[in-house]
């Protein structure tokens, strides 16, 4: 199966490589004849044939960027993402600036859970070409992956609740005991105070209290996905559906994980299920949606949430869906208006606020921008990345001392925070302190090479001020 993403970044093969060194013509020819044959490989699905004639191309002409890059391409879609990230950033390191490079170790580094990274490489290819709809598609891929953690609590919560519901039946005796309930549910509670490890142990615990309890398979299922396991949390989703198969709860987070593991096609069967079973699932409706829009199906992403929003209008997920589409789609407006509603509908969705503080940002309506954000730095004062948006927001309104104050807590949070450093080093270029902006772009390069330049630029104009 192809990744739906990775196609999108096919489209870069054939680029021609910015600044190769020059080789012989004879062995320049020979080069592009091998790299277009891997390319029709590759074009066919055969993947590792086209690795082959990728190798051989670099093999000839270490310094080709396009070989380099679609040797990327190829690992990725045969699974070795260690060596397709070590090929772009041998890519990059010839040519920093060229953004195929930066798209595909974007989206390499999410799928290897590096969300910061990511995010910086992608944006990068955005900041070089503001056009690059596969950037901005693989960016907004890699936020959907990231916030989807923050519903990961509401899907343990419907699991939850279906333990109150089943109790209550007769049948339940055999699939559910008074010990296993207990501990659910405060594995639940440990979970929403950030104690993941002890979550899961009650969780386990449940399991051995009750083997046939299909909420505890699911509860530790959800747990074993926010800490990354998603090979676990399929195993245990799906022990839970073989005890429960009418379950759409079960069948949602099922295929959530398949999304997060790149498995689209499985993703949508498993949502199909469960409609199949409520015909009204939200949670199902929307994450076809989703899933859909990462498959590059964007107009098909859009109707059919715009129809689970016009027949669910007071649902806040169905218009946070749609919003996060418009979002990733560049049709900024339209995601506000989306994302306005679900936040009124849901005030307490930490997902709907801080997309919506992301998009005021982008449509340069800086005061609303402010007001989210401080709002989510009182509620969340640990996370850097909200404080590194607080501090761009603020730089728009010429707050340069209240941005400075955010981006340097932001990295006595997290110290390899490329961006922080970055952003700290623009404030300091602002205010004139050229030496300070200087140092904190050479530790944004030093966590991130795509910096390297700005702090070149810096040294530059500081020997200039010297001389």
């Amino acid at each position: 199966m192809k990744r739906a993403i990775l196609t999108v970044v096919l489209c870069a093969l054939s680029l021609p490589a910015v600044s190769a060194p020059a080789i012989a013509e004879d062995d320049a020819s020979s080069v592009k004849s091998i790299i277009s044959e891997g390319e029709k490989e590759a074009k066919a699905g055969r993947w590792n044939k086209a690795s082959q004639a990728f190798l051989e191309a670099c093999s000839k002409d270490p310094s080709n960027v396009v070989a380099l890059h679609d040797l990327a391409v190829a690992y990725a879609h045969t699974g070795k993402l260690e060596e397709a990230a070590d090929c772009e950033i041998k890519a990059l390191a010839i040519n920093e600036s060229y953004i195929p490079a930066h798209v595909e170790l974007g989206w390499i580094l999410g799928k290897q859970k590096k969300y910061n990274e990511a995010r910086e490489h992608l944006s990068k290819a955005l900041a070089l070409d503001p056009q690059n709809s596969a950037a901005r598609k693989n960016l907004d891929a890699v936020n959907m992956e990231r916030q989807g953690k923050v519903a990961q609590a509401d899907r343990l919560q419907q699991i939850v609740n279906s333990v109150e519901e089943a109790v209550q039946s007769p049948i339940s005796q055999a699939t559910e005991t008074a010990v296993s309930k207990a501990l659910i549910t405060r594995g639940t509670m440990m979970f929403r105070q950030g104690k993941t490890d002890v979550a899961r142990r009650l969780f386990e615990q449940a399991i051995a209290s009750c083997p046939t309890s299909a909420v505890a398979h699911a509860s530790l299922g959800v747990i074993l996905g926010t800490t990354g396991d998603i090979d676990g949390e399929i195993k245990e989703q799906k022990s839970a559906h073989d005890l429960d198969n009418k379950n759409t709860t079960i069948l949602c987070n099922l295929a959530w994980a398949f999304a997060q593991k790149g498995d689209l096609d499985s993703a949508l069967t498993n949502y199909q299920k469960a409609l199949n079973l409520d015909p009204k699932c939200i949670d199902a409706q929307v994450g076809q949606g989703i899933v859909l829009f990462r498959q590059n199906k964007l107009e098909a992403s859009i109707a059919l949430l715009k129809e689970v929003v016009r027949t669910n209008p007071d649902a806040a997920k169905a218009h946070l869906g749609l919003g996060a589409v418009l979002q990733g789609a560049g049709r900024n407006e339209e995601a506000i208006a989306e994302l306005e509603s679900a936040a009124k509908l849901a005030p307490a969705n930490i997902e709907a606020k801080t997309r919506l503080a992301a998009a005021y940002l982008t449509a340069e309506n800086y005061g609303k921008s402010i007001e989210h954000y401080r709002l989510l730095v009182e509620r969340f004062p640990n996370d850097p990345e909200l404080r590194i948006g607080l501090g761009l927001a603020l730089t728009k309104t010429d707050d340069i001392s209240g941005a400075l104050i955010q981006f340097r807590r932001a990295l006595e949070l997290d110290r390899n925070l490329a961006a922080a450093h970055a952003c700290l080093s623009m404030v300091q270029e602002m205010k004139g302190k050229l030496e300070a902006a200087r140092e904190s772009a050479e530790m944004a390069a030093r966590v991130d090479n795509t910096y390297r330049d700005v702090a070149q630029r810096l040294a530059a104009s500081r020997n200039n001020i010297d001389m």
